[in-house]
């Protein structure tokens, strides 16, 4: 199989048993004549290192009203002909998984929401995963939608794990709305606004008004996200999940898919109907129980008999 010189790193070359010139050492990438098959592995890793740097976003969007024009009160039908605006993005607030710092960001002084769902969008399509309440049917779905408007930039292959649709598909509760979650959970408690004067001042009230009603839904709009960080982190043990956070950095696929961990001990072996076995393994490190094939538990197994 031919070769051809490619650019390595240290530890790239190392893992291929390689060395360098001696004119190429001291250099940050120095040359190799590497087969394609291990270029191959070398490009692989680098796409998984890539992916394993993209962190997991918590985010939640307060949104405008809809002016339209109606004849009178009461229940009335009204037709899209009869709205006089769109809905719009008020403020976004948003913080990475495990740290402290939330960020924010509002509309402008016109009302536009294109430049603030712009810079979001940096840190939206960067994200490897969005956590959120309700956020498939709303928030998701808002952002995508308005970043169509704009002509916006959208990845729509972030994954996303929604909360209140998890929490529904697990559990029996009474509600399944955030701040009921709260509460029962014993987690930091859903803050409360003003209601619908708040949106008032907002989107109708002098200069003054908006600034001062503005601050107070973007505290608002934070206070929601170090509540949905807290129900995620409680209750994702209980959760199944959206994707492979092991197989996503490169690592082997009986590794907990949550953590990454190899610390995980098989539970119990399941039959179905068809005679498939499979294999539910449970990490000590994130407490998570995750179902593997029977083939992926046997590569479990060797690994454990490399390791005594």
């Amino acid at each position: 199989m031919k070769k051809r010189r490619r650019r390595l790193t240290a530890s790239e070359a190392e893992s291929l048993g390689l060395k360098p010139k001696k004119n190429d050492i001291g250099r940050k990438n120095s040359r190799y004549q590497v087969y394609e098959k291990d270029w191959l592995k070398i490009v692989s890793k680098r796409e998984a290192d890539k992916q394993s740097e993209r962190r997991v976003l918590v985010y939640d969007i307060e949104t405008s009203r809809v002016p339209a024009l109606v004849w009178g009160t009461g229940k009335t039908y009204i037709k899209h002909s009869q709205l006089r605006g769109r809905t719009k993005i008020i403020s976004i607030a948003w913080k990475y998984v495990g740290e402290d710092k939330v960020h924010h960001l509002t509309w402008d002084n016109n009302h536009c929401d294109k430049n603030m769902l712009a810079n979001f969008l940096k840190h939206y399509n960067n994200a490897y995963m969005v956590i959120g309440q309700n956020n498939d049917n709303f928030d998701n779905k808002l952002v995508s939608t308005i970043a169509a408007y704009h002509r916006l930039r959208l990845d729509r292959f972030v994954k996303s794990f929604d909360i209140y649709k998890m929490a529904k598909k697990h559990f029996r509760l009474q509600s399944y709305s955030m701040a009921f979650m709260a509460e029962y959970f014993c987690l930091t408690l859903k803050q409360s606004h003003e209601g619908l004067h708040m949106w008032d001042m907002i989107e109708f009230g002098n200069k003054s008004e908006q600034k001062e009603y503005l601050d107070k839904m973007v505290k608002y709009n934070k206070g929601d996200i170090v509540t949905t960080e807290e129900l995620y982190m409680t209750l994702k043990p209980y959760f199944s999940t959206v994707t492979n956070n092991a197989v996503r950095k490169g690592l082997e696929k009986w590794r907990c898919p949550v953590s990454g961990s190899d610390d995980v001990k098989l539970m119990k072996t399941i039959y179905t109907e068809a005679g498939t076995v499979q294999r539910i393994l449970y990490c000590n490190e994130s407490k998570h129980q995750y179902k593997v094939s029977n083939k992926t538990y046997m590569d479990f197994l060797q690994r454990k008999i490399w390791d005594m």
